[in-house]
C-alpha cells in the first residue's frame, strides 16, 4: 500500500478526484455555502482587527458587537432607506426621461453637428436619428420592464424568508468564528499528521499572506476609488454620485468591472438628466482620473508586490468558479486562486529538485 501511494501518478489521480468531490459537494450545497462563505471571509478580514484590540485590553465581545451592530445598520439602512429611495428615483428619471426624449433627441443632434466635420456629422446624424427613433418607439416597454424589474428585486429582497434565514446563519457563524477564530485554527492544525505538519504549515502562511495582502490592499484602494468617484461625479451633477461611486469603487475587486459599471451608470444618467455630451464626457473624466491614479500611485504605494495574484488571474478564476459554482464561485475564487497559486509553486519548486528536473544536468556532468 505504501507503495502504491508513493507513486506520483497514484497521488495525481487521488488529488484529482478529491478536488472533483469538492466542487461537486459545493455546488450541491451551494444555498447552505454561501452564508458560510461570506461569514468565513468577514472573520478572517476582522481577526486582525478583534486580535489588535484585544492585546489593548478590549474584550473580543464588545469588538465584536460593535462590528455586528455597524453591519446590521448599514444593512437595515440599505433596506428600509437606500434600496426604496433609489427605485423612487429611477422611477422618476424613467418618467422624466419618457417625457423629454424629443428634446433630448435634437439637442444631442445639435450638439453633434457641431462638434465634427460636416461629412462625418452626416452619417452620425443618420445613425442617431435611426437609434433614437428605436429607442423612441421601445421607450414605453423599456421603461416599464426596467420599473417591474426594481420593483420584483426589493420584493424578493425583502421578502424571501429563505434570504433572512441566510442572513441569520451568516451572522451567527460570523460571530462564532470572530470570537473563536484562534482555538478553529489551532484545532484544524491539531488535525494535520505530524509528518507533514512542517511543509503544510509552510503553504498555509503562503496562501494566509496572500490572502491578507489581497484583502487589505484591495479593500483600502476600493475605498480610495470610491471616495475620488463620488466626488468627482457629485462636481459633476450625475445623478446617483454616492452610489454610483461606491458601486464602481468596490466593484473593483473584480478587476475593470468595477470601472465598466461606473462608466455606464454615470454616462447614461448624466445623458438622461442633462441632454447634453459635456456632462457625460465629464462622468467618463472622473473614471478616467481615478484609473490613472489607481495605477500609477494608489496600488503602487498601498499593495506593491505583496499580492502576487495578477489581475488577468483574478479575472479568470472568477469567470471560471463562477462557472462551476454560480455565486459561491464567485465569493470563492480570490481564495482558491491564492490557494492554487501557491500549490502550483511549491509543485514547480518539487519539480525543479526532482530527479526528472536534475537528470540531464547531471548526466551532462558525469559525462564530461
Amino acid at each position: 500500500m505504501r507503495k502504491l501511494w508513493d507513486n506520483i501518478w497514484v497521488r495525481l489521480v487521488v488529488v484529482l478526484a478529491l478536488v472533483a468531490l469538492f466542487l461537486w459537494a459545493c455546488y450541491e450545497l451551494r444555498q447552505i455555502l454561501i452564508p458560510l462563505a461570506l461569514a468565513f471571509i468577514v472573520a478572517y478580514i476582522f481577526h486582525p482587527l478583534v486580535d489588535a484590540l484585544e492585546k489593548r485590553r478590549v474584550p473580543r465581545v464588545v469588538t465584536i458587537a460593535t462590528l455586528l451592530a455597524l453591519i446590521m445598520a448599514a444593512f437595515t439602512g440599505s433596506l428600509l432607506i437606500i434600496i426604496p429611495r433609489l427605485v423612487r428615483e429611477a422611477g422618476d428619471i424613467a418618467q422624466s426621461l419618457n417625457q423629454r426624449f424629443p428634446e433630448m433627441e435634437e439637442r444631442l443632434r445639435i450638439q453633434v453637428v457641431q462638434l465634427m466635420d460636416s461629412r462625418i456629422a452626416g452619417k452620425v446624424a443618420s445613425n442617431l436619428t435611426a437609434l433614437l427613433d428605436a429607442l423612441e418607439s421601445h421607450m414605453p416597454q423599456l421603461l416599464q420592464s426596467m420599473q417591474t424589474l426594481l420593483a420584483g428585486i426589493v420584493t424578493r429582497t425583502v421578502g424571501v424568508v429563505g434570504f433572512v434565514a441566510n442572513f441569520l446563519l451568516f451572522a451567527v457563524v460570523g460571530v462564532y468564528l470572530l470570537k473563536d477564530f484562534n482555538k478553529v485554527t489551532a484545532k484544524a492544525q491539531a488535525l494535520i499528521p505530524p509528518a507533514y505538519k512542517e511543509p503544510a504549515l509552510r503553504v498555509v502562511l503562503k496562501v494566509d499572506a496572500n490572502l491578507r495582502g489581497f484583502f487589505r490592499g484591495q479593500i483600502t484602494v476600493c475605498t480610495i476609488l470610491a471616495v475620488i468617484y463620488c466626488i468627482g461625479l457629485s462636481i459633476v451633477g450625475v445623478p446617483f454620485a454616492l452610489v454610483i461611486g461606491i458601486v464602481g469603487g468596490y466593484g473593483q475587486i473584480v478587476p475593470y468591472l468595477g470601472t465598466a459599471s461606473g462608466i455606464i451608470l454615470a454616462a447614461v444618467l448624466a445623458l438622461v438628466e442633462f441632454a447634453d455630451l459635456a456632462h457625460p464626457l465629464g462622468a467618463i473624466c472622473v473614471f478616467v482620473v481615478g484609473q490613472l491614479l489607481e495605477g500609477t500611485v494608489i496600488s503602487p504605494k498601498i499593495m506593491g508586490d505583496r499580492i502576487g495574484l495578477h489581475p488577468v488571474v483574478i479575472i479568470l478564476a472568477i469567470l471560471t468558479f463562477a462557472q462551476l459554482l454560480g455565486f459561491l464561485g464567485i465569493i470563492l475564487a480570490v481564495p482558491l486562486a491564492a490557494v492554487l497559486k501557491v500549490l502550483v509553486g511549491e509543485a514547480v519548486a518539487r519539480y525543479k529538485q526532482s530527479n526528472l528536473f536534475l537528470s540531464k544536468a547531471h548526466d551532462d556532468s558525469t559525462s564530461g
